[in-house]
C-alpha cells in the first residue's frame, strides 16, 4: 500500500536536488559555492558555469552568435558568453544562481 501526503512533491524536490549534486564533480561543487558566495565574484570562468549548469541536468541550447539558453523541467535562462574574456560578469553568475534557485538548487 502507498500512503500519498502532501508534502510528496517536496520530498521529490529534496530527492531530485540530492541526486543533482551527487552526479558534479569536486570543480562542479566548488563552482556552486562560488555562484551563491557574497560578494559575487567577477574571476569564474564561464565554462565552469556552463559544466554546473550541464551536470544538475539543463540542456544547452546554442543560439546564436554567443547566445545560449539553458534548460530544465520547463524552466530556461538565455545567456551570452562573455567575449573576449572567459570570465563571466558579475550580472551573470546572478542571473546564474537565481536559475538554480528557480530550479531547487541551492547549498
Amino acid at each position: 500500500m502507498i500512503f500519498r501526503t502532501e508534502n510528496d512533491g517536496k520530498m521529490l524536490a529534496f530527492l531530485a536536488s540530492i541526486y543533482d549534486n551527487a552526479c558534479m564533480n569536486s570543480k562542479q561543487r566548488k563552482t556552486l559555492e562560488v555562484v551563491f558566495k557574497d560578494p559575487v565574484s567577477g574571476t569564474i570562468e564561464w565554462a565552469a558555469i556552463e559544466s554546473l549548469l550541464v551536470a544538475v541536468g539543463c540542456r544547452a541550447i546554442e543560439g546564436n552568435g554567443s547566445r545560449v539558453r539553458f534548460e530544465k523541467d520547463g524552466e530556461i535562462e538565455s545567456f551570452h558568453r562573455p567575449h573576449p574574456t572567459k570570465e563571466a560578469k558579475r550580472y551573470q553568475v546572478r542571473a546564474t544562481r537565481a536559475f538554480l534557485i528557480r530550479l531547487g538548487i541551492t547549498l
